[in-house]
């Protein structure tokens, strides 16, 4: 909370990460962000590194590669690869999420992202001890977090998005992972798009969207590129879906008579490239095991029809699809 405070009022500060440790700023203190540079030596034509704790940040800009930064980002995030990406304003961002809890503490608790860099003098190795940064920059430095030794001891991988093809621009941990992944996205070998659903016992409103969603894409083609699935927090596994619920969408044509309720898993979740959420409380239940993933959750804001008639189920269904249906341009652009 301290090293927070020093960020949100223009300071530097050293902090840990998984890889090594970092000098950073809040981007909106420029001379900060300078007083970086000068203090490394580093040529201004090297960019810093946005580090973020969540998507939230990313979603607010206008990013291009937004499928392989996602991509990359489910496979490796957290952790030590920096996916650098052109946005359509002409400018490049690089971003990396630490696996490292103080490091996402402290972003959380500034409540920006932190350009930063490795603690160390340009050209010099990059730290991976608090008393390695501060020997190096101690004299110059506000405040330093002790986060003990590093524990990968390298710096990030770097992802460049840039230009096709993708390639590596910096070589580091599981590099070979990520250039194993970055060919199969340049040869259009990607995994299908996973959109889950979750609501309370997956019997009624997440097996409701997820049915008529799957019904959509194939309707519009997309099938072969998108994989939908839905669960509950507190299903009962292989629950039948409601007779309401099956009476709706056979209406619609959609014959969901085998679907079979599951639990909210982990794997569930970390799979996922998109999350909905029926409320607010479903979201807050994900969010609090896994925070990192806030910016891929989406609330559609759907009450629990259970044990109701059949017309509160009839409303329940054409909300769930009057949301969905304002949702497909962005689901089609994250194929691009």
């Amino acid at each position: 909370a301290e090293a927070a405070a020093a960020l949100r009022s223009g300071k530097l500060v050293v902090f840990p990460t998984e890889t090594v440790y970092g000098l950073g700023a809040l981007s909106r203190y420029a001379r900060s962000v300078e007083k970086i540079y000068d203090l490394k030596g580093r040529e201004r034509t090297k960019h810093l590194t946005w580090h973020v704790s969540n998507f939230r940040f990313l979603n607010l800009l206008k990013l291009k590669e937004l499928r392989a930064l996602r991509y990359l980002a489910r496979k490796f995030w957290p952790g030590p690869l920096t996916i650098v990406v052109p946005a359509e304003d002409g400018k490049t961002y690089g971003f990396r999420m630490p696996d490292h809890a103080i490091a996402r503490l402290l972003i959380e608790l500034c409540g920006d992202p932190i350009l930063a860099t490795s603690a160390n003098k340009s050209g010099r190795l990059s730290p991976v001890t608090v008393e390695q940064a501060l020997e190096e920059l101690g004299g110059e430095i506000e405040l330093a977090i002790d986060g003990g030794p590093c524990s990968v001891g390298a710096d990030s991988t770097v992802a460049d998005l840039t230009e096709r093809p993708f390639r590596i621009g910096r070589q580091g941990p599981r590099a070979g992972e990520v250039r194993a992944v970055l060919e199969e996205i340049e040869a259009g070998k990607l995994a299908k798009f996973k959109i889950l659903f979750v609501c309370t016992g997956n019997t009624c409103r997440s097996p409701m969207a997820q049915y008529w969603l799957a019904h959509e894409i194939k309707k519009r083609g997309f099938s072969g590129q998108f994989e939908v699935e839905s669960c509950g927090v507190f299903a009962y596994k292989n629950m039948p879906a409601t007779p309401e619920t099956q009476t709706i969408l056979r209406d619609e044509g959609i014959d969901m008579s085998a679907h079979a309720a599951r639990p909210l898993t982990q794997e569930l979740v970390k799979e996922a490239d998109q999350i909905y959420t029926m409320t607010g409380e479903h979201e807050r239940f994900i969010l609090h095991r896994f925070p990192h993933l806030s910016g891929i959750v989406k609330v559609l804001d759907v009450e629990d029809p259970i044990g109701l008639s059949l017309s509160v189920y009839r409303d329940c269904f054409s909300h769930i699809r009057k949301k969905l249906a304002k949702e497909m341009n962005f689901l089609e652009d994250c194929l691009l």
